[in-house]
């Protein structure tokens, strides 16, 4: 992909997270979200992170698509939202206790 169109995708992108109910990244070591960049591909975040193991695309914008990604469970299990638009990450954060349900 031209560097110009993935800037503009990009853009797109973080244009959508900010009229949505969505954050940036917030993340830790422990989930490893903190490595996750805005722009990554569902690929690229499960080459870092691993792979999800739920899935939700939101009832109102199916082009919006939240994984979840169960990093601990010695007392109950913890998970990273992941958030995707078109496929492109725009926003995560770690330290769940339910899988995400977008709006």
């Amino acid at each position: 992909m031209p560097a110009l169109h993935r800037t503009i995708t990009i853009c797109l992108a973080i244009g959508v997270a900010a009229c949505a109910p969505l954050g940036p990244i917030e993340g830790t070591n422990d989930s490893g979200v903190n490595r996750l960049q805005l722009g990554m591909t569902p690929a690229q975040v499960e080459a870092t992170i691993g792979a999800p193991q739920f899935e939700e695309a939101s009832p109102s914008d199916p082009s919006i698509i939240c994984k979840s990604y169960i990093y601990d469970e010695v007392i109950g299990a913890k998970f990273a939202h992941v958030t995707f638009s078109d496929g492109i990450l725009i926003a995560a954060r770690d330290n769940q206790r339910k899988t995400c349900q977008p709006d």
